[in-house]
């Protein structure tokens, strides 16, 4: 008996009775060099080993196959990692089940959500320094597409540049791949949820005082050239001290030529007519909203009702329902009043709001 041995790619076992050759293209490499490595073999032993070549053949293709799964597995869990990052840029701050993100947004712990909307969530929070604040994160939604974007950095520009003791303060902001804006926290209600009083008389004595601060503010922001243009009872924060805060720059727009914005952004109820139809701004368009904000309080319930198209076709084809015929208690002077800030036709309002804080009645 002699040795089995590699020969030019065959196999030859040479044996008394004659020499039996193997071609090693036929077999898998773990197959030949198990005959190589046998010492001996008889002639009644060839037929076994042949048939043990799908045993000898699977492991090592299984091995191979089990390392590339491994491999192509890691590499689409890194890739599905850098998507998500890429598709949600701040999902680290956004809340979770509810409850705020347990890391530092900016530097500052957030302690509970206290509103979430289409376009981002805000958070009360406390600065290093124990200070209170808040903290409003975009949705990575809400910063989908170049025009987004560039609305975050104006209202981020806006809310940074402007100061007025009315207006909310920023305090800090990131535009990075984490956008954030920290603002100052305000204690108080938003007019939104504040009850009205039990009388319409009453409650204009309330209204008034708020009015013309709100006033006062829009006369800061169109002397700066800008538009709120989303003005509503949530964006009115009113204090314990009955001083107010107006918030969210969010859709405003410069009146400077050349600067653009979404002219169909903001809420329906609220927005002036030419808004609804996306006219270029000016500033009678903020007096529009004041007075129906105005009416809503002192009648107790929007001008217009019904389904959000027929609401729409209201408010573009008609007044406001007469004020002193829904609240007869009221002067006459506080019900043409509010009726003019809120004329359907921009050129019939007050031209800005220093005009209708001018002829504010008593």
């Amino acid at each position: 008996m002699q040795p089995l041995s590699d020969l030019g790619g065959r196999a030859e076992l040479e044996l008394p009775d004659g020499t039996v050759t193997l071609r090693a293209s036929a077999l898998p490499p773990p197959f030949v060099w198990h005959y190589s490595a046998q010492t001996e073999v008889r002639a009644d032993q060839i037929d076994p080993l042949l048939t043990l070549q799908p045993r000898l053949w699977w492991p090592w293709w299984a091995g191979l196959g089990l390392g590339a799964l491994a491999l192509a597995g890691r590499w689409w869990q890194l890739r599905w990692q850098r998507l998500r990052e890429s598709m949600t840029e701040a999902s680290d701050y956004l809340p979770r089940n509810g409850r705020p993100p347990q890391g530092r947004v900016g530097g500052c712990r957030c302690l509970e959500v206290i509103g979430q909307g289409a376009m981002g969530v805000v958070y009360r929070a406390e600065s290093a320094d124990g200070t209170p604040c808040a903290i409003k994160v975009p949705f990575a939604s809400a910063l989908g597409s170049d025009a987004q974007r560039r609305a975050l950095e104006r209202e981020a520009e806006l809310v940074w540049k402007l100061r007025h003791p009315a207006l909310v303060r920023c305090q800090a902001l990131s535009l990075g791949e984490r956008p954030y804006l920290q603002l100052e926290w305000v204690e108080g209600a938003t007019l939104e949820a504040l009850p009205p009083e039990a009388s319409s008389l009453a409650e204009w004595h309330r209204c008034r005082a708020w009015a013309q601060q709100i006033l006062e503010v829009l006369v800061y922001l169109h002397g700066q050239g800008v538009v709120h243009r989303d003005l509503k009872p949530a964006n009115v924060m009113i204090q314990p001290n009955g001083r107010v805060k107006v918030m969210d720059l969010g859709i405003a727009a410069l009146l400077q030529p050349g600067t653009s914005a979404d002219a169909r952004a903001g809420t329906l109820d609220y927005m002036a007519p030419e808004q609804v139809v996306g006219a270029p701004s000016a500033p009678a368009d903020d007096l529009y909203p004041l007075g129906v904000m105005l009416y809503e309080r002192l009648c107790r319930k929007l001008p217009f009702s019904g389904e959000p198209t027929a609401r729409m076709g209201q408010k573009l084809e008609h007044e406001l329902p007469p004020l002193h015929e829904q609240a007869p208690e009221l002067p006459l002077p506080v019900c043409l009043w509010v009726a003019h800030l809120a004329r359907r036709r921009r050129e019939d309002r007050p031209l800005d709001a220093a005009e209708a804080l001018i002829s504010l009645p008593s």
